[in-house]
């Protein structure tokens, strides 16, 4: 049985970093403002992907109805996707 080329375990090697980073950018749902603590949340109304930020944030504060009191809403990640921000609950 031959071995793998060189090539293609660093092409191997090179898909697992891209999704372990991912999966990084995923669990990170909380990011802190200079105002104390913003929780960060995917949209659930904007679908698709997001690439105008004034749309997201548009879109993050009219879903803010349900009690979430979203500030605001931003693209972020890859591929962008559309975040809301919001402040999170006291202790």
């Amino acid at each position: 049985m031959a071995a793998a080329s060189p090539r293609k375990n660093n092409v191997s090697a090179a898909a697992v970093v891209v999704l372990l980073v991912i999966a990084a950018a995923e669990m990170v749902p909380v990011a802190l403002s200079e105002d104390g603590c913003s929780c960060r949340h995917l949209s659930s109304d904007y679908y698709g992907v997001c690439l105008n930020s004034n749309g997201c944030d548009q879109t993050c504060k009219s879903e803010s109805g349900g009690g979430s009191k979203n500030y605001r809403g931003s693209c972020d990640d890859f591929p962008p996707r559309c975040y809301c921000y919001s402040q999170c609950a006291s202790p």
